[in-house]
């Protein structure tokens, strides 16, 4: 079989395994309530049985939100340092998330069972490998335990619902309670009043189960190292069950995504782009084509500007031929640097990387200095403002085939602001790739409450 028909083959078998749809478990995630029964069946002369049961039903959850609360919350920190330590994120402490997890992950420094190999790691703002088996596991199971051992009040509160009710008593009669809750799966619920919207550990848990469909055998804990050394040297993984896929990270301003690629390296799957992940550098580029489209558009005139000031917009837009390419292909180059001298395992290989992150930044800054122009610097950031808010939160990304995702932005108002596709290309070098974003027309997104 030539390479092209079998990379054809490889490519239309991955795609087909992506839109084979569940629909019962798309209606799991979809559905916006539960219904849990109060009182399952009520035989009673009267309604007092049945509104005294209500009653004390209430007050029994309200006691057990009141004794969980505290404990759930850790559990949600400890979920999201497992995650962490999953896509190997770093919890460097530059937001207030990070903060928090990072304060949460050194409350574990004194724990039994961690090793001095662990505290380097920690101290790296790392979440150690194997720390969620041998620690955040165990303390999750301990909290659950804790919430297992939650005993209700006992004594029965009688309530008056008479005093409420008008013309007598109503008639006497068999009665069913149910009540509908949120569903803690439903996507909508990250958007009202019943979720927050910065709920990344169920945020993440919505998207990776969407964009995963067809490949949810994707475990890293099953992978195996191999490494190849001609034609090129090449470091990948392996997973048992499907060996014509060679498994490499991308590092995108050091968040490592898995990404699938065939044996002559190229890309055949994106990893998923899961919740906040990626966010600060696809909100970045979303704005930039936003930006784009008005200055294409001449908004505020801008076609009558200094040729100056035009030709550092079109620059920084990337309208000018093979000034954007040289300046992206150098920027890969001092993000692979960074990565790599932090990585470096002998003295040559630092030195190799220092010397190609001082090339490339020597690069970035010339480029810089060429788009510099205080009108055109001015004009972008009046952009950036007209759009402000437009970008406020990620509603979800949807998978479109291997390499393609939609992206849905809503605004405070909930309403649909943008939709970005987000395109994955293989780049000039084996086993790597890069991204671009196409702007699509908005959609009315109903988000029920």
């Amino acid at each position: 079989m030539n390479t092209i028909l079998k990379e054809a083959l490889l490519l239309a078998a991955a795609t087909m395994a992506t839109i084979s749809v569940s629909a019962q478990t798309e209606e799991l995630w979809l559905d916006k309530y539960e219904t849990k029964s109060i009182i399952d069946t009520v035989a009673a002369d009267s309604l007092d049985a049945v509104k005294n049961a209500a009653y004390n039903a209430k007050q029994r959850d309200y006691h057990f939100q009141a004794y969980a609360g505290r404990y759930l919350a850790e559990i949600a920190l400890l979920d999201q340092l497992i995650t962490a330590e999953e896509n190997e994120q770093s919890l460097e402490p530059i937001s207030s998330e990070n903060r928090i997890l990072y304060a949460k992950l050194r409350e574990f420094d004194n724990k039994d069972g961690v090793t001095k190999k662990d505290l380097k790691t920690i101290q790296k703002y790392k979440v150690p490998k194997g720390f969620s088996e041998k620690i955040l596991k165990p303390a999750k199971a301990a909290l659950q335990e804790k919430i297992d051992q939650f005993e209700p009040p006992t004594e029965e509160i009688r309530y008056n619902w008479r005093k409420h009710m008008r013309g007598g008593n109503p008639p006497q009669k068999e009665i069913q309670i149910h009540t509908r809750v949120p569903n803690p799966e439903c996507r909508d619920n990250y958007f009202n009043g019943n979720l927050s919207p910065k709920d990344a550990y169920k945020e993440n848990r919505w998207d990776e189960a969407q964009q995963s469909k067809g490949w949810e055998w994707v475990n890293r804990d099953e992978m195996k190292n191999k490494e190849v050394f001609f034609p090129q040297k090449i470091s990948y993984m392996v997973h048992p069950s499907h060996p014509e896929y060679r498994f490499t990270y991308y590092h995108p301003g050091f968040c490592p995504r898995l990404n699938a690629y065939n044996e002559n390296g190229k890309l055949v799957r994106a990893d998923n782009v899961v919740g906040k992940q990626d966010y600060r550098d696809i909100e970045k580029k979303v704005m930039e084509a936003i930006c784009k489209r008005d200055f294409l558009a001449n908004k505020y005139d801008i076609n009558k500007a200094e040729k100056k000031t035009l030709d550092a917009l079109r620059i920084r837009f990337g309208i000018v031929d093979g000034v954007d390419e040289r300046f992206k292909k150098y920027k890969e180059m001092y993000i692979a640097s960074r990565y790599a001298m932090v990585n470096a395992l002998t003295p040559e290989e630092y030195g190799q990387a220092l010397a190609m992150h001082d090339a490339s930044l020597k690069v970035m800054k010339e480029y810089a200095l060429k788009q510099f122009d205080n009108q055109a610097d001015n004009y972008v950031k009046q952009l950036e403002a007209d759009h402000n808010g437009e970008l406020a939160y990620i509603y979800k990304i949807e998978r479109v085939d291997n390499v393609t995702f939609k992206i849905y932005y809503v605004n405070d108002n909930m309403e649909c602001s943008c939709i970005a596709l987000m395109k994955w290309s293989n780049s000039d070098e084996p086993y790597q790739c890069e991204y671009e974003i196409e702007l699509l027309p908005c959609e009315t997104i109903t988000i029920r409450r």
